[in-house]
């Protein structure tokens, strides 16, 4: 297995939710956690399409940076076990 940086993991995951955990080879929870945001994002559109500030949802936006804050961390996380648990270094420059 090939040497995987957290923090190029926690910032995936922050640009696009579940992106880190692709690059972390984890297909389980990559599939989860793009199902759960779509379905964050229907409700938004149309269950919540009158609670908005200034033609945004408060809630979709709180909660939006919120998931992604958690997914970063989560994935800077789970690389640092993978790195623990396979013993795996990084590549030294010569």
């Amino acid at each position: 297995m090939a040497y995987k940086r957290p923090w190029l993991a926690a910032l995936l995951n922050f640009l696009f939710p579940s992106l880190g955990y692709f690059y972390l080879g984890r297909r389980k929870p990559f599939a989860y956690i793009l199902l759960i945001s779509f379905l964050f994002a229907i409700i938004d559109k149309y269950l919540l399409k009158n609670a908005s500030f200034q033609g945004y949802s408060s809630l979709g936006l709180i909660s939006g940076f919120l998931i992604l804050f958690a997914f970063s961390i989560d994935a800077y996380l789970e690389a640092n076990a993978i790195i623990k648990d396979k013993k795996v270094k990084p590549k030294k420059k010569k």
